[in-house]
Formats: C-alpha cells, structure tokens, sequence
C-alpha cells in the first residue's frame, strides 16, 4: 500500500512539471487541481442589448418546423439539488426539449434554474439554463438580450460557448428562455479557494489565457467591464473560459467613450480606479486590464487585492500599495470631488510589490505592477502584457 501511495505521489508531482525549453513560455502540461463539486458557478444572468435573434429569424408555429438560431449567450449560478422529476419540472412545451437528457439541477437562483444534461444528438454533456418570466423586468430583458447579441459574435477558445437556445412553440408563448451551453468544471473563484499551492505554471497559464481572451474581446472593440474570478470558467485542465458579458459594452468607431458607462455596477473590488470616482472624461480598455491584474494577484496570494467597503475605501486601499498618483495624474480628473479628494490625501509612497508579494516570481510582479498602473495610459494593452510572458 506504501509503495502505491509513493508512485501516486510521484505521478502527480509528473503531471505538474512543465514541458518544452527554450521558451518563454512554454508549457503544455501544468497538472490538475482539486475541484470541490460546485458545479457551474458564475454571477448572475446579464445582458442589454436588442434583437435576441439575428435578421430573417422568426419564431416558428405550434407545430411547424422549429428553426435553430444558433444564438449564444452565457448563463450562470449557483448550486442546487434535484427535486421531482427533472424533465417534467424543467421543460414546458418546447420542441426540443426531448434532445436532452437531464441529469441533476446544478444552479437555481430568482432568474431561474441550470441543469446539467446529455445532448442526445452529440453524447455531450451541457448546461442548460432556464430564464423564467424574461419579460417581467425590462432591465434584466435587456441585459439578456445585450448578451445574447455580443456573444452571437464572439467565438473563441478562451470564451464560453453557447451551443444552442430553445425557441418557445410560438410568440404567444414566449415566456421562458432555455440557453443550452458549454459545460464547466468550477470557476476561477473556487480554484483559488480551494488550492493553496497553486504552482508558478499554473500562474503563468492562467493569466496567458486571460490575457489571450482579452486581447480577441478588446480587437472586436469590446469592453467587458466586470472581469472577477466568478466570471472566468474553469475545468480541472487549467482551461479557463470568460464569461458573463453582461455588462459589455462596444466601442464604435476605435473611440474610447463614456456613454455606456451610466449603469455600471460590477463588483467593486476588480474596478479600475477611473471607474471609482469617474476620473477620466474617456474609458478605454484599459479598465480590463486592471481586472486581470486584480484576479492575477488574487492567483498569487489566494486573497482579493482591494477588497474595499466602498468607493473611498476602495481608493485608500488602491493608495496604500501603488502611492499617491502624480500632480499629473491628478490634474487630469474631470470629477471635481474625486480631484479634491486625492489632492488632499496624506502622501503615500509605493509599496514595493516584491514586499506585498514576497513568495512570487519576480518576472510576474514586474508583469503585475505594469497591469496594476493607476493612470490607464500607463497600463499595457492584453497583447503587449501577453509578450511579457
């Protein structure tokens, strides 16, 4: 039993190591992790956009042909357990709904409830997630359909994927939405709760797929806007997907603009500090970046980086590792009380990041401190982070 015991052991220590030289970056294999039984968890549901389905869709009868728009769109939750009879308490009357086999309810929440089931047609297994009364609340209506409409346009590795929406039999009966997607392991949230010796390569794969992902959504002149832990998927292979634009919004033009940003309400401890105290008169990109440097410090430490308890504090937490911003900096704030506010603020100097993180790598603190730039001029963009690597 020992001697078993020792070559488990040793197969996992294996399986961490990286492959390949002569690289930067270079590692097709970073091991697993432990991943307590969660299984799909995000945030909740959000979108706002218009037009669920793209042009010449149309809803098909009661009993005529049932079209499939393809239209993706990301859904989350929380965890749940089964109660009754899964297909009878799920499904109503749509369609499709003898395609899939449900398993158990994975997530249930006031938007609806997830399932995890067995795609009949392909053997694969999905999440599908069931939006009740859509059209109860205008402003959760429209950040669905903001979502779905992004989403129908973005694919790629690093972002979720939705692999089908269920057409109610008729518009009379439009009521719930079912969003059939890709399913996941846990989130990021859960790997960082629950593995505590996480190892260099799995922090230097993790924030290259971040960055990789955002490099695609910033090229398509999209913002994401509430990037966390809870919104970037994991399976127990190192994959992360992000997820949940719900907040997203669209540059056009190549023009950074504060037009959208009327509504935003993302978790606090992942926004910029431009988002704090509407400092800057344009956003850019940049906003993102500072997420991804939140998440990747909360990789290194296993503990958020600003948990603020509102917006001063949020500020005084940011001051407290980066220092004070320069004079001019600060000259550059349109909002006149949060001008006020930093030129009256007791001088602080930087902490250096090799004392706030002392167990990392030095290579990824110069990385981190660069994400972490106060002033978003100062900040990289995803794909000159990326070459950092």
């Amino acid at each position: 039993m020992q001697a078993t015991e020792q070559q488990q052991h040793h197969h996992q220590q294996q399986r961490r190591k990286v492959s390949g030289s002569g690289s930067r970056f270079a590692f097709p294999s970073v091991g697993v992790w432990f991943l307590p039984r969660v299984g799909v968890v995000g945030a909740r549901v959000d979108a706002r956009s218009s037009g669920l389905m793209a042009s010449g869709d149309r809803f098909p009868e009661a009993h005529g042909n049932r079209k499939d728009p393809r239209v993706p769109l990301f859904l989350s939750c929380g965890v749940a357990t089964v109660q009754g009879s899964p297909e009878m308490d799920f499904f109503s009357e749509y369609g499709d709904a003898n395609r899939y086999k449900i398993q158990e309810v994975i997530g249930k929440g006031s938007y609806g409830v997830v399932c995890s089931a067995v795609d009949q047609h392909t053997g694969d297994k999905v999440a599908i997630k069931k939006i009740h009364n859509i059209f109860e609340h205008l402003s959760d209506a429209a950040r669905i359909l903001r979502e779905i409409k992004l989403l129908r346009l973005l694919r790629h590795p690093d972002i979720v994927e939705i692999k089908h929406i269920m057409l109610p039999p008729s518009r009379r009966d439009f009521k719930d939405i079912y969003v059939v997607f890709e399913l996941m392991d846990t989130d990021l949230h859960q790997v960082i709760k629950a593995n505590d010796d996480l190892t260099k390569e799995h922090h230097q794969f993790f924030l290259y797929q971040m960055l990789r992902a955002l490099k695609y959504i910033h090229t398509a002149n999209v913002y994401h806007r509430d990037l966390k832990p809870k919104n970037i998927l994991a399976n127990a292979n190192c994959k992360l997907k992000i997820c949940d634009f719900g907040l997203a919004r669209v540059a056009f033009n190549d023009t950074p603009t504060t037009v959208f940003w009327t509504d935003y309400v993302a978790t606090r401890w992942y926004r910029a500090p431009e988002l704090c105290g509407s400092f800057f008169s344009k956003y850019s990109p940049a906003i993102d970046i500072w997420s991804i440097g939140c998440i990747f410090a909360e990789i290194l430490t296993g503990k958020p980086l600003f948990p603020g308890k509102n917006v001063v504090h949020q500020l005084d937490l940011m001051t407290d590792l980066l220092g004070t911003p320069s004079l001019d900096t600060v000259s550059r704030i349109r909002n006149e009380k949060a001008r006020r506010y930093l030129t009256s603020m007791r001088k602080k100097q930087p902490v250096p990041f090799s004392e706030r993180f002392p167990k990392a790598d030095p290579a990824a603190l110069k990385l981190l401190q660069r994400l972490l730039a106060f002033d978003p001029k100062d900040r990289p963009t995803a794909e000159e982070a990326s070459v950092e690597l």
